[in-house]
């Protein structure tokens, strides 16, 4: 297996257990972003350890249960490794017959070196024998990028929904105001705040729990309760 991954993800219908309550809210974003016709979503976070992974993937597997094919092109790997194969040759030579199709794929990229601009990244995948009706981008955070990582940002912008994960209770509001600053100033617009949840101990291991269960991710999830934001103002209960 090269550093540059390209699976399915063996997800289960969410009606084989009772779903939690992020679950359900996420549910009700992508049908919005389904009605609106969003295509390529980006996530990312103001810092570090927000639970991006987490939410990208359950995203995605909503995508895919409501019959979306789904690639999740997973930022977040350094960029010092080089692999001799393109893009394209991944994409060709990938034997998706192999496996039972769930409908939603991930594309780890441990560089972004084999596709310099995440516009030509969109046209590859446009153009190549697999069509993907969602693509869901796993950025790094916002702050405290990696010397090397790819420049969340410069992805998110060719995106058509921008979301930014926030940690309740744990984020600073200068952290997340710095970050809404460095969208606005590269035009990138923030379609909404996602709030990762983390003081609902018991609620929160119960989720964790099912979704280890049920959606099998491997390593097992830590983030806890996740529900959706609707404006900078929730997060006023963070420290400065």
């Amino acid at each position: 297996m090269t550093r540059h991954e390209l699976a399915f993800a063996d997800l289960p219908p969410s009606s084989e257990a009772t779903k939690p309550r992020w679950l359900v809210e996420l549910e009700l974003l992508a049908l919005g972003i389904a009605a609106n016709h969003q295509r390529v979503i980006a996530l990312s976070a103001p810092s570090p350890n927000s639970g991006v992974t987490t939410i990208s993937r359950a995203l995605a597997n909503v995508f895919a249960q409501s019959g979306l094919t789904t690639l999740i092109i997973d930022w977040t790997g350094p960029l010092s490794y080089t692999n001799r194969y393109t893009l394209q040759d991944r994409l060709r030579n990938y034997d998706y017959g192999s496996l039972r199709p769930p409908n939603c794929a991930i594309l780890r990229l441990a560089t972004v070196g084999i596709v310099p601009d995440v516009g030509q990244l969109i046209e590859v995948l446009e153009s190549s024998a697999l069509k993907f009706d969602r693509l869901v981008f796993d950025l790094p955070p916002l702050t405290g990028v990696q010397l090397g990582q790819m420049n969340p940002l410069r992805a998110a912008a060719s995106a058509d929904a921008f979301f930014l994960i926030c940690t309740r209770h744990r984020e600073k509001r200068r952290v997340l105001f710095n970050a809404v600053e460095s969208a606005f100033k590269a035009s990138v617009p923030i379609s909404g705040l996602i709030m990762n949840d983390v003081h609902h101990s018991y609620i929160g291991n119960e989720v964790v729990r099912w979704a280890n269960r049920y959606l099998r991710w491997v390593p097992p999830i830590k983030n806890s309760m996740v529900r959706l934001g609707k404006s900078v103002k929730e997060l006023e209960e963070g420290t400065d």
